[in-house]
């Protein structure tokens, strides 16, 4: 081979893997992405749209949490709580944080929305609350709850060390009055719960959320209150005493003890519903 047909054999090459390498940049370019959203078992998927390059199988195949209730509650101070519950089906796997939201819609399409972030665990039904709000100034015609989060926020508690569930126990509580005071503003109508809990398990807790539902005679929820626990031992127990939202129509003296019917006495009776929350995901 002379000098001449090397020197275009040389160009030549140079010039088909120009060509090739900008075909293969085309084909990078315009080639549709991977989605996990096709109902197509491709692009080496373990099964429909789940395995890799998409999330796992097992994940995808989890029941989604599902939002049960929702209620809105006006206080005589022109405050409000919103309360929602979500439940968790699944019993291997929790959401180790999830987006929520409430929309408060008035009559004339006013829109209010008040926002947070939680979790939940495996085979879990709890209360979202968000307490002490300033009420909107328009008629509210309907509240909406929705919780959202990526699918990626699955977590499985693997751990064998950690509890499948937190067994913080309520052991006895009272309603109590409080005293009567002109300069901070007080009357007989706002009251307080005292409370003793006890941890019944061998784990010692970190970071505890009490949530108390307070419920009246017919068991409609009139009322919240929560309260924050740093720490709690393995078998330990605490008083604590949370003071109510001004929420109209409890007696001097509230009792506790629903076997005594409310006609007899004259009065209304409550209950609570209470609900301890601890992050497992976080230890």
């Amino acid at each position: 081979m002379t000098w001449r047909q090397r020197k275009k054999f040389f160009y030549g090459v140079v010039f088909v893997n120009i060509i090739l390498i900008g075909l293969i940049l085309i084909l990078l370019i315009f080639k549709p992405k991977a989605t996990c959203f096709d109902k197509k078992q491709n692009q080496g998927e373990e099964g429909i749209d789940c395995g890799k390059p998409c999330i796992s199988c097992d994940v995808f195949k989890l029941s989604p949490l599902k939002t049960m209730f929702n209620k809105y509650l006006i206080y005589e101070d022109g405050t409000m709580d919103l309360i929602g519950e979500v439940e968790n089906s699944n019993v291997n796997y929790g959401v180790k944080e999830f987006n929520y939201k409430f929309v408060i819609t008035g009559n004339n399409g006013e829109i209010r929305e008040a926002t947070g972030k939680s979790f939940i665990l495996p085979s879990q039904g709890k209360y979202i609350v968000i307490a002490n709000r300033e009420a909107p100034e328009f008629l509210i015609s309907s509240v909406y709850f929705k919780v959202d989060f990526p699918r990626e926020n699955w977590q499985k508690l693997e751990n064998e060390e950690l509890p499948k569930e937190v067994k913080i126990d309520l052991l006895n509580y009272e309603f109590l009055p409080v005293i009567d005071s002109v300069e901070v503003g007080m009357d007989n109508s706002i009251k307080s719960i005292k409370a003793e809990i006890i941890n019944s398990d061998n784990f010692e807790y970190s970071n505890i959320v009490l949530k108390f539902m307070i419920l009246d005679s017919s068991e409609n929820i009139i009322g919240t209150a929560i309260s924050e626990i740093v720490n709690l031992e393995p078998l330990g127990r605490q008083t604590i005493n949370i003071t109510l939202p001004p929420f109209s129509g409890i007696p001097e003296n509230a009792e506790s003890d629903k076997s005594i019917s409310a006609e007899e006495n004259n009065k209304l009776f409550f209950d609570v519903i209470f609900e301890p929350e601890v992050n497992l995901f976080q230890y």
